[in-house]
């Protein structure tokens, strides 16, 4: 995107006006996200409202692995298990506003556009704070969050980090998060950030992955929540190598309350201690 000259705004250039949406490509050092001109891009994705005051403008994502193009496109469940998942990652902790420029008065510019300011005073010092910044912030974390939920496989997982940073006014029909490699004793943090995803008329597929959780011992209060998202169809938890884990009988009471559910995985492989499953 070129720079904006004269008196015209940012966002009323020829490049902004004609924008359908925006291709953030990704190197291995995540660099668009320490870039102010690239943050202005991704700002319009959320800024950019249509008559109903919703997002006008899609966000796809594009990153390279093994000397392939790999996409991740709003909106659609097309995302790759090979998209390289920790590139993302840099996106969840975004701030445009440290976003650096080439010139100062580009930085200047970009700011107080994205801050809607006059454009009489596009070139004035920006606002360190503004509503504006922290909309795009939080949007733009969820984003590359929900992106990251579907993938995040392996041994650390980033549920609590991905769960906080999901919005809480999206209805989830699945919901799959990796807590693998905490070092958690009990699953209230679980329980919190199910709470806040989970939705007992809509949520129909959950997955939860503990793998090697070496310290986890007490999931009652997972049970509960579980036993909260009542129209649950699919449910697969993954204990695997969580050593210290010995009782799980709130969790198969809880599972028995499920009426409606179809499917049923639950793997408790390596649970050295765990020696009654009869309540499951």
């Amino acid at each position: 995107m070129q720079r904006a000259d004269g008196d015209s705004t940012l966002e009323e250039t020829h490049v902004c006006v004609a924008l359908a949406g925006v291709l953030l490509v990704l190197d291995p050092q995540a660099t668009p996200f320490t870039r102010v001109w690239c943050c202005f891009e991704l700002s319009l994705c959320v800024l950019e409202k249509d008559e109903a005051g919703h997002r006008r403008l899609k966000l796809d994502v594009v990153a390279e692995r093994g000397g392939k193009p790999r996409l991740m496109a709003e909106g659609l469940d097309n995302i790759e298990d090979q998209f390289p998942v920790k590139w993302l990652h840099r996106g969840f902790e975004i701030n445009i506003v440290d976003g650096e420029a080439t010139w100062a008065k580009d930085r200047a510019r970009i700011l107080n556009s994205i801050c809607r300011v006059d454009r009489t005073k596009l070139e004035e010092i920006p606002f360190e704070a503004h509503r504006n910044y922290d909309e795009v912030n939080e949007t733009l974390r969820n984003l590359f969050a929900e992106a990251a939920m579907p993938i995040d496989h392996g041994v650390p997982g980033n549920g609590l980090v991905i769960g906080q940073l999901l919005a809480t006014w999206i209805a989830r029909p699945r919901v799959r998060l990796n807590f693998s490699g905490s070092d958690m004793q009990g699953t209230v943090d679980v329980t919190d950030v199910l709470c806040k995803l989970g939705s007992a008329d809509v949520t129909r597929q959950l997955c939860l992955e503990f793998q090697k959780c070496t310290q986890l011992s007490d999931v009652s209060a997972l049970a509960t929540a579980v036993q909260g998202l009542t129209g649950l169809q699919y449910l697969h938890l993954d204990f695997l190598e969580c050593e210290q884990l010995s009782d799980v009988s709130a969790l198969g009471a809880s599972v028995a309350e499920l009426t409606g559910l179809q499917h049923l995985v639950l793997d408790f492989g390596g649970c050295s201690n765990l020696s009654d499953v009869s309540a499951l």
